[in-house]
């Protein structure tokens, strides 16, 4: 039985490996790449920036630390999104880390906007951030990435803040929340490596 399921097993890997293999010589399709992408679990994220006429808001989970001395993020933005008109060499923009109970606020600022939703906004030196999230960024825009369809943004961290609520999740498609399998020792710190 152990054998049997052992072989099956690795027939799945290999066609598996084999259908790969194929997609790759003829260009990965963008639906295939997305689902596969979207294994990834990642928090949300929305990002904002202030203009004349007040602020722009979009929710985003393509966001990671890139260096801790200087302390420095990246953002991968669509090039076809509207924020990009604001953002540019120089310009502070937030980055608030969305809590498990702001599903609301994701959605809204991902294309389904809701007029009835009251959005908290928060300033700091002049920068719109979501308010009562787990954690809010301000940063100025360091450098500019031209990446196939989307521009990737690091930027200097100017301030920051967070709080113990729980993040809000994203995975395959669909919102999540979570759940420690065990609590962190008291001391924990996050290891070098993670950041």
């Amino acid at each position: 039985m152990l054998y049997f399921i052992h072989n099956h097993f690795m027939d799945n890997v290999i066609s598996r490996q084999c259908e790969w293999d194929g997609a790759l010589e003829g260009g990965v399709p963008p639906h295939a790449f997305r689902q596969a992408l979207g294994r990834f679990g990642s928090g949300v994220t929305v990002l904002s920036v202030a203009h004349a006429h007040g602020y722009h808001g979009m929710t985003a989970n393509a966001f990671m630390s890139i260096s801790l001395d200087p302390p420095l993020v990246a953002v991968s933005i669509g090039r076809k999104a509207r924020i990009n008109e604001h953002l540019r060499k120089g310009v502070c923009f937030g980055i608030s880390v969305l809590a498990e109970s702001q599903q609301a606020l994701a959605l809204h600022f991902g294309g389904r906007p809701d007029p009835r939703l009251d959005v908290e906004i928060r300033w700091a030196d002049g920068v719109p951030l979501i308010a009562a999230g787990s954690a809010q960024f301000v940063a100025a825009v360091d450098e500019i990435h031209e990446a196939g369809d989307h521009r990737i943004f690091v930027a200097r961290l100017r301030s920051l803040r967070w709080s113990d609520a729980a993040p809000l999740l994203f995975w395959a498609g669909g919102f999540g929340d979570f759940h420690a399998r065990e609590a962190a020792p008291v001391h924990c710190t996050v290891p070098d490596f993670w950041c």
